[in-house]
């Protein structure tokens, strides 16, 4: 898995390609690596047809299997969000919406993310007219380094909701619900639930709507905390490869008999 990680982060700072083809390569990167996990992904059926969304999702700190020999730690939240359902759903990788600086901050905008400061909206505006799904984690991408699943997520802020009513093109709000991406990735099954897409007309964004989605999002949370309970969809594959084997089998002993 790791390794995983580390060619993703040598193909963001080599890549020459399109932003669009790097992105995309980037994205199916670490999708592999992901794919080595135990994982599921509830509410697909609630992704928009077209990639004119902006995903919010809680934020979570990532394990140490995310720490690059470098020092860098990928932001797994962010990576399973575009990896796994934005590149799997339109064949693009999300481009993230941050205001994160430094040696982080270059990390990420070698990645392809939009940061706030400047005129954003515009970018954000043409990154959707490109075919780019966007992502914003509303806590701020490294709030709380040690926020927990169980206390997930913090208090929000409103950009997300503000910036879909300032595009022209009216992108839907998709809010994604992550559990336990802060635990060892060798002891956990990461946990994804996709929401409908919100209904922001006649809204206030005031402290108000902040407070009472914050408490709905904690329902979604605890929602997804619960599908470990499920069937992991990376053991999918690999129960219907043992079952083609078993036939298999059988219809060898069967003709030997």
């Amino acid at each position: 898995f790791t390794v995983g990680l580390m060619q993703a982060h040598d193909d963001v700072m080599q890549a020459d390609a399109s932003l669009f083809a790097r992105l995309a390569s980037q994205a199916q990167i670490f999708a592999e690596a992901f794919e080595q996990l135990d994982f599921v992904i509830d509410g697909i059926e609630h992704l928009p047809d077209t990639p004119n969304c902006i995903f919010v999702f809680n934020q979570l700190p990532s394990p140490d299997a995310a720490r690059l020999p470098n020092g860098l730690m990928v932001d797994l939240c962010a990576e399973f969000v575009s990896s796994m359902i934005a590149f799997k759903a339109y064949g693009s990788a999300s481009r993230l919406i941050s205001a994160e600086g430094g040696r982080f901050g270059y990390y990420l905008r070698a990645r392809g993310a939009i940061n706030v400061d400047g005129d954003y909206e515009s970018e954000a505006a043409k990154a959707l007219a490109d075919g780019f799904p966007l992502m914003i984690a509303p806590e701020g991408m490294r709030r709380a380094l040690d926020q927990k699943t169980e206390f997930s997520p913090g208090p929000m802020k409103a950009g997300a909701f503000a910036l879909s009513r300032s595009l022209p093109s009216k992108p839907k709000v998709i809010p994604i619900a992550l559990a336990w991406f802060e635990k060892p990735v060798a002891e956990t099954k990461l946990c994804a639930s996709i929401q409908p897409a919100m209904d922001l007309e006649g809204l206030d964004l005031d402290k108000i709507f902040l407070r009472n989605f914050r408490t709905q999002f904690k329902a979604w949370v605890t929602q997804a905390s619960e599908l470990q309970n499920t069937m992991s969809q990376a053991a999918l594959p690999r129960l219907q490869e043992e079952f083609e084997n078993d036939v298999v089998l059988r219809e060898i002993h069967d003709s030997a008999a």
